[in-house]
């Protein structure tokens, strides 16, 4: 099986963290992406991937290399609105809208259940990993985990972001933008290690001051 972009993309990460006992897998990637590089560079390391589509939660079950748990990540427990086109979900959708029109398709409403990062059991774990993939919604993942933040126990983060520029000319405003993170990691002293250098999105990495 071809290897995903980001399993080779996490062989870099892996330098600047010589110990993880927990990945928390947002939004899961492909099969052999993030999570089977963690599993291979840390073998003791648990593994929790949250994925909301049930679709794509039906095909990684029984590959997955660690719990694969079939809800939504935000920043409340219970039930989150979302939009489906296929085997695809995001979670930062418009408020008015029973559907609507992004990269070339239709997407429509769907509610999803959903869990804050707050509510896990991770009591046990004190070098934590974030990596979430969450299409706009990052604000959503991280505002639902700020007590976890707040512990330090999460050490480093990967984030997919976009410019506030793809953001506002897409007229995609209900999406999160590489800005307003940076401002809400930088209050819990989160420091990002790779310039933003992309005017669309790009994988970003952050670091426990």
């Amino acid at each position: 099986m071809k290897k995903d972009s980001s399993y080779f993309r996490s062989q870099e990460i892996f330098k600047y963290f010589p110990y993880i006992d927990l990945l928390i897998d947002v939004g899961v990637g492909n099969e052999f992406s993030e999570a089977w590089a963690f599993s291979e560079c840390y073998p003791n390391c648990k593994i929790w991937g949250f994925e909301p589509n049930s679709i794509r939660f039906q095909q990684l079950k029984n590959v997955y290399p660690g719990e694969l748990f079939n809800v939504a990540v935000s920043n409340k427990d219970g039930n989150i609105t979302g939009s489906i086109c296929n085997k695809f979900t995001i979670l930062a959708t418009p408020p008015e809208n029973s559907s609507f029109e992004f990269a070339g398709n239709t997407w429509t409403k769907q509610e999803y259940p959903s869990i804050t990062l707050d509510s896990l059991a991770t009591e046990n774990f004190s070098n934590i990993f974030l990596w979430a993939d969450v299409e706009g919604a990052e604000l959503l993942v991280l505002k639902g985990s700020i007590n976890l933040l707040g512990s330090k126990r999460i050490i480093g983060i990967n984030l997919e972001v976009r410019s506030k520029e793809l953001v506002d000319a897409e007229y995609l405003d209900f999406w999160c933008s590489h800005e307003e993170i940076c401002v809400f990691l930088k209050e819990f002293d989160y420091s990002s290690l790779e310039d933003f250098i992309s005017r669309r999105s790009q994988d970003i990495l952050w670091r426990q001051i």
